[in-house]
């Protein structure tokens, strides 16, 4: 539902109407934010567990990679770069032609064609798209 103005109000009153309005707007916004924060979360550790890692896995934040949100996730036995991003972008791509020394997870349908190709040809047994 959008703001509009009642006519039977006055300018003061609509003003504080329309303040209410966006407060409440951007309150629900951030509960939706929550609750996509969540949800990443719980897709991020089935996806990990599922490759094998243990559930006390460590993420950290990986600063070169600029356009994608790619963390190092590392446990005790086995170590993977993830991303869950809904687009892996050029750059990221470009990337791994040069590092191809970690294995690299990622969802498949944030791939076009051509950069999952250039994934497999780079990193080999090193990629998974899930």
């Amino acid at each position: 539902m959008e703001f509009a103005p009642d006519p039977g109000k006055t300018e003061a009153e609509n003003i504080a109407l329309l303040k209410k309005y966006i407060r409440d707007k951007e309150e629900a916004f951030q509960r939706q934010i929550i609750r996509l924060q969540a949800d990443l979360q719980h897709v991020q550790d089935e996806v990990l567990l599922k490759d094998g890692f243990m559930l006390d896995y460590t993420l950290t934040r990986q600063p070169e990679f600029k356009k994608n949100n790619v963390f190092l996730a590392k446990d005790s036995f086995k170590e993977a770069l993830i991303c869950l991003d809904a687009n892996i972008e050029a750059v990221t791509v470009d990337h791994f032609k040069a590092h191809k020394e970690r294995f690299f997870l990622c969802l498949e349908l944030a791939l076009d064609t051509t950069r999952k190709w250039n994934l497999k040809h780079h990193l080999g047994d090193k990629f998974k798209a899930i």
